[in-house]
């Protein structure tokens, strides 16, 4: 029975950022405060989440993500959520993580692997709102898609009951062995798998 305001702020592009706010404020000024006008319209002063697509100050990439910040410009430091923000879910980085426990800010991450080094399980966040507060906040792991793996192996002839193994997974096979594959062997191993 709890009324909540949802905040959605998409990925603030520098350009549009310059013709909207201030041009001396840092941008995480520029972001907090486009965070702020998008609480204006929260007329009844409900509890109020924010989603975006932020790089924040602490976030640690796994590598694999579109570059968003470069030297520390585009960084958003916690102080510019705004403390009537009750949680605070954010995107690009894949990896799960928490910015702060104490404002709610944190990344879920992708909800599939979209590289192999990436290594986090997958999982989304469930939260209960009641009485203007976050309460009962869950990680909750994905159970559906496939996982991808990285599976060295050192000998051809146990290539075939390693892969089998792996039935539900995309399959990065590293092989090291001291001679190349004949052609036979390669083919059969691309038709099979």
């Amino acid at each position: 029975g709890e009324t909540v305001f949802f905040n959605l702020v998409s990925y603030p592009n520098e350009q549009a950022l310059i013709k909207t706010l201030d041009e001396n404020a840092t941008y995480s000024q520029k972001i907090a405060s486009l965070i702020a006008s998008g609480s204006a319209y929260n007329k009844n002063d409900c509890p109020e989440i924010l989603v975006s697509h932020l790089f924040m100050a602490g976030g640690v990439s796994d590598g694999v993500e579109k570059p968003i910040e470069l030297g520390g410009a585009r960084l958003v430091f916690v102080d510019a959520i705004p403390n009537n923000i009750i949680y605070t879910a954010l995107g690009h980085l894949h990896k799960r993580q928490v910015i702060s426990r104490q404002k709610n800010i944190a990344y879920s991450g992708s909800i599939l692997q979209y590289d192999f080094g990436e290594k986090e399980e997958k999982s989304f966040e469930v939260l209960t709102v009641k009485d203007g507060k976050v309460q009962d906040l869950e990680t909750v792991e994905f159970e559906s898609g496939k996982k991808l793996k990285v599976v060295n192996c050192y000998d051809f002839s146990k290539c075939y009951e390693i892969l089998d193994t792996y039935q539900n997974c995309y399959v990065k096979l590293c092989l090291y062995q001291n001679q190349p594959l004949s052609p036979m062997e390669v083919t059969d191993l691309l038709e099979k798998y």
